[in-house]
């Protein structure tokens, strides 16, 4: 789960929302990568956090980490979208 801010917002959210708001990409792109985030973002906390021991030092990885696939998206994934992924 992605943690609440005290705005009420996810961390997902805010994540999405500084992201689209500081793009110069394509919509495709951004609403590609938000798609990917939105659906991602629980999964790759979780796994932060066994990588760190530690709840917040795992989002922290793991948004230091969307930031630099945010940044080669376009090159990675051309049409906007990674298309379906495995596993839950």
């Amino acid at each position: 789960m992605a943690a609440i801010l005290p705005d009420g917002t996810s961390s997902a959210t805010a994540v999405l929302k500084w992201l689209g708001g500081s793009s110069g990409r394509g919509r495709t792109a951004v609403e590609g990568f938000s798609e990917f985030v939105a659906s991602r973002y629980p999964a790759l906390v979780r796994y932060g956090v066994l990588l760190t021991g530690d709840r917040g030092h795992g989002e922290d990885l793991v948004q230091s980490a969307l930031v630099k696939a945010y940044r080669a998206w376009g090159r990675l994934h051309p049409e906007g979208s990674p298309g379906p992924t495995p596993g839950p």
